[in-house]
């Protein structure tokens, strides 16, 4: 089971929202998708926790000094994986079971999340499919 916490983009949500209804269909392979304002993500990580997923924050190039690189990481066979969090506004680090760094060519670059989110699940079943 794989599970997936995603910026809303702009789209006003109450707090956070399990959309049943795209998931499958908006990444390949995800079951559980949450989309939730920023400030919302706290509860959204404790839904994914509660649904029993270890969490793994995909994490800007400024805390990469805490994470492991993508390419040497394994991938639990359940996690929910958390793209887009404001770390300007709370520390997300100890809520999180794997904090996972994606390398850029240009360090002070930070991924857009559809890129991180894309390329931590082609990592994850090119890896689980070995």
């Amino acid at each position: 089971m794989v599970g997936l916490v995603f910026p809303t983009g702009g789209e006003e949500i109450r707090t956070w929202e399990l959309v049943p209804e795209v998931t499958g269909k908006l990444c390949f392979g995800v079951d559980d998708l949450i989309l939730a304002e920023h400030k919302h993500y706290i509860d959204a990580i404790g839904e994914m926790r509660a649904k029993g997923y270890p969490i793994v924050l995909l994490t800007p190039p400024r805390l990469k000094h805490l994470a492991i690189e993508l390419h040497m990481f394994e991938h639990p066979e359940e996690a929910a994986y958390v793209v887009g969090a404001d770390f300007n506004e709370v520390n997300y680090v100890n809520m999180c079971d794997y904090l996972v760094y994606i390398p850029t060519l240009d360090e002070e670059q930070e991924l857009y999340c559809v890129s991180a989110m894309s390329i931590a699940l082609w990592d994850r079943i090119r890896k689980r499919s070995l």
